[in-house]
């Protein structure tokens, strides 16, 4: 990778995940880490749609999933961690999102079209129906 994508890669662990950590732990009153895969990203142009495609739509699924007590119960009980990881091969039919172990994963085309990637809402009923 080079100096663009570590600057990238940079700014969303120091600002735009402290955001989302803070801005889960307000709306669940725990703490949620969040990791990467780094290595499935290839370019800039992937890197940069984490915010919006991964962390901004998992927050607004676990905000609103926090008006419900026994939602907001699951959630902290069941995920500790949010994993990213970014598919560059067949993106809009492997996309994939589990929760096991302790771990919510996102798998999604970052470099793809909006069908390689889950919506708000997708997100939140995945959540709903898996808690």
């Amino acid at each position: 990778m080079g100096l663009q994508e570590k600057k990238l890669m940079r700014s969303i662990e120091e600002e735009h995940v402290v955001e989302f950590k803070n801005d889960v732990k307000q709306a669940l009153a725990a703490d949620i880490d969040v990791s990467f895969d780094w290595d499935s990203f290839t370019s800039a142009d992937e890197i940069k749609f984490v915010p919006t495609y991964a962390l901004h739509r998992v927050r607004s699924a676990f905000q609103t999933l926090a008006a419900d007590p026994d939602a907001k119960e699951e959630i902290i009980a069941q995920i500790k961690t949010l994993h990213i990881k970014n598919l560059t091969d067949n993106a809009e039919e492997n996309k994939n999102m589990s929760i096991a172990d302790g771990v919510f994963s996102i798998e999604v085309g970052f470099g793809g079209n909006h069908n390689c990637v889950f919506n708000d809402l997708a997100i939140r009923e995945y959540l709903e129906n898996n808690l």
